[in-house]
C-alpha cells in the first residue's frame, strides 16, 4: 500500500508491509481478525490473537514491543489441547475456530471467540425449539494466567439460549465475533457479538467475564446481512442464504447511540467496504459495537434483497 498527497504524487510516498511473516518462508501471513491489546504485566508490550478457522493449531499468539515487529509464541489452542466442547480443528473434517478477542480481566487472560461446538461431546438445548443443531457456532470463552496456558475453556453463550428468560427473543444463528467492552464509569464488562446474518446483540458479563446475564438485549439489526454489499448486492456464502429474508420492516424506529464506554484495551481493525458500508444507529446500550475485518469473505455470490439497504435498531430502551 502506498499513499501520496493529492496534487503532489511525486513529493513522498509512504509504504506499508505486512508486519506478519511466516517464519519459514518470510512471506506475509495470514492474520485476519486480529485482535490486539497492552499488557503491562507480567511483561509490558503487544500481544495480538487472530483467526485460525481450520487450521491444527487454533488462534496463533504474537507478541511486540513497537506494533511493526511480531514474534510467534505459541498457540491459544495447539492440535491436542482443543476444548472438549469443540469440534476440533485440522483434517477434512476439521472444526472452525474464529474472532479471537484477547482481554486482560483482573490478573487474567480472558479470550472470547467462536468455533463450532460438538453435538457428540455436549447438548445445548434451544428453549422451545429442541437441540442447537449439531456444529453452529457458538461463543466461547478461554482463560490463563499466563499466555503459554494452560487455557480453561467453556461455552459463554449460543443462540436462544435465554429465550425462555430474557425478554427479548434471539431467533437468528449462529454467534459469532464476540467483543467486550468495559463501562469507565461503574467497571461492568459487557459483551456484544452477532447473530449471522443481521443482528448485533449485548449482555452484561460477571466481574471475572465468564458468565453472561441472561437479559440480553438486542443492539441493532441491519436491512441487509453484513456480508453483502448495498451497491450490487453481492453477497459473500454464508450470507447468501439470508438475503432474500433479512429486510426490515419500513418505519421500524431508530435510535441514535449512548456515550461509548472505553473499549477493554482491545484494537481491532476496520470492516471491508461491504460491511461498513451499511450504516447503523444502536438503541440506547452501554456501548457500540467495533467493526472489524472477518478474512472469510470468500468468494462473492449473487443474491436477492428487500428493498434498500438500511439499518435500524432494535426498539428504545434504558441502557442494559
Amino acid at each position: 500500500m502506498a499513499l501520496v498527497p493529492a496534487g503532489r504524487a511525486s513529493a513522498w510516498t509512504l509504504a506499508y508491509h505486512d508486519p506478519l511473516l511466516v517464519p519459514a518462508t518470510g512471506k506475509p501471513f495470514s492474520c485476519p481478525d486480529p485482535s490486539v491489546t497492552y499488557a503491562v504485566a507480567p511483561a509490558t508490550g503487544y500481544v495480538l490473537v487472530c483467526t485460525s478457522a481450520y487450521e491444527r493449531n487454533a488462534f496463533p499468539i504474537y507478541l511486540s514491543q513497537d506494533l511493526i515487529h511480531w514474534q510467534p509464541d505459541g498457540f491459544v489452542f495447539p492440535h491436542g489441547h482443543q476444548p472438549r466442547w469443540a469440534v476440533h480443528s485440522g483434517g477434512g473434517s476439521g472444526g472452525r475456530y474464529w474472532a479471537p478477542e484477547i482481554n486482560r480481566v483482573g490478573d487474567r487472560w480472558v479470550i472470547y471467540f467462536a468455533a463450532e461446538y460438538n453435538a457428540k461431546k455436549i447438548d445445548l438445548e434451544v428453549p422451545g425449539d429442541g437441540r442447537l443443531k449439531p456444529r453452529t457456532m457458538v461463543i466461547g470463552y478461554a482463560t490463563a494466567t499466563s499466555l503459554q496456558g494452560p487455557w480453561r475453556s467453556g461455552v459463554l453463550h449460543y443462540r436462544g439460549q435465554f429465550n425462555n428468560v430474557s425478554a427479548e427473543r434471539e431467533s437468528l444463528g449462529p454467534a459469532i465475533d464476540p467483543s467486550a467492552v468495559e463501562d469507565p464509569s461503574t467497571g461492568t464488562l459487557y459483551l456484544f457479538w452477532a447473530d449471522e446474518s443481521a443482528q448485533i446483540w449485548a449482555g452484561e458479563l460477571s466481574p471475572d467475564g465468564t458468565t453472561l446475564d441472561p437479559q440480553i438485549h438486542l443492539v441493532l439489526r441491519t436491512g441487509e446481512p453484513f456480508d453483502c454489499d448495498p451497491r450490487d448486492h453481492h453477497c459473500t456464502p454464508t450470507a447468501s442464504a439470508t438475503c432474500s429474508t433479512a429486510g426490515v420492516a419500513p418505519g421500524t424506529p431508530a435510535t441514535t447511540s449512548a456515550s461509548r464506554p472505553r473499549p477493554n484495551h482491545s484494537a481491532r481493525s476496520s470492516r471491508s467496504h461491504s460491511r461498513s458500508s451499511n450504516r447503523a444507529t444502536a438503541s440506547t446500550a452501554p456501548a457500540t459495537p467495533r467493526t472489524r475485518s472477518t478474512g472469510r469473505t470468500g468468494t462473492p455470490t449473487s443474491c436477492t434483497t428487500q428493498g434498500p439497504n438500511r439499518a435500524t435498531s432494535a426498539s428504545p430502551r434504558s441502557a442494559i
